[in-house]
């Protein structure tokens, strides 16, 4: 019973907190150039993500092993969507969702609102274009995050990386900031992956008590003379995986 009741109660929270966005990002229309606007709702979504985060009970600590003011491409582990408010909450960041999660109801929007630099990996004219964008963005100082995985897992591992955002880092020798989020929680795993169907997910979620996160800011990598995106993508992805898997061993409650 008290669980439902959490749920009622964050459901009404939520209710009168989501509609947020929309305000700011009217609000944001107005005033300073295309970049300003950019940097002004990274900073804004960081304090939307920080709070939706503590509505749905979500405890993160950030473990910072490189300077979190450094300028580069983050890359990191995906095993739910979760994920977003996780990074968005930790800094002002700027996502780089998939194309396909433009038409999804709701948080396409949301996604939307916070100018993403959307992926669409069967086009290879897009791509092109894409890997100029991340450039533009990330030497305009505005930080960029990009799940490589393609796609969400359970959480046991890592799966292997795709290469397409690589070939930015190559391009414009900018380095690699590695994230690993690893979440800890006794009454389920929080990983939403496979066929699962969100709502059912996202209300099991909201009756938690409380989930901990723990966010890793690992040392930066740069690619190596010669590397082709797709040895830079599997040896960052290999690293990864790595200290995934010696961080979450370290981090599971007995």
């Amino acid at each position: 019973m008290c669980r439902f009741f959490r749920k009622l109660y964050r459901i009404i929270i939520l209710l009168l907190y989501l509609p947020l966005p929309w305000f700011i990002a009217f609000w944001n229309s107005f005033g300073g150039s295309r970049w300003d606007k950019i940097r002004r709702i990274c900073r804004v979504t960081q304090l939307w993500a920080s709070g939706l985060a503590k509505i749905i009970g979500l405890k993160i600590t950030v473990h910072p092993e490189r300077d979190p003011s450094l300028a580069g491409l983050i890359v990191a582990n995906h095993s739910s969507y979760l994920d977003i408010l996780v990074a968005g909450a930790a800094a002002p960041v700027r996502f780089m969702p998939k194309v396909e999660i433009s038409r999804w109801p709701v948080l396409g929007s949301y996604l939307g609102m916070s100018r993403p630099l959307w992926v669409d990996r069967k086009s290879p004219v897009k791509s092109k274009k894409l890997i100029e964008d991340m450039l533009e963005s990330i030497h305009e100082n505005v930080p960029l995050i990009v799940y490589p995985e393609g796609t969400t897992g359970d959480g046991s591992k890592l799966k292997p990386f795709k290469s397409t955002a690589f070939q930015a880092v190559i391009d414009g020798g900018v380095p690699i900031l590695p994230n690993l989020a690893i979440y800890r929680c006794d009454e389920m795993n929080v990983a939403w992956y496979g066929d699962m169907t969100l709502l059912p997910h996202v209300w099991k979620i909201l009756g938690l008590r409380e989930i901990e996160v723990d966010l890793y800011l690992l040392p930066p990598i740069l690619p190596k003379p010669g590397e082709d995106r797709k040895e830079l993508a599997s040896r960052v992805g290999e690293y990864m995986a790595e200290e995934y898997l010696k961080r979450k061993s370290c981090c599971t409650k007995p």
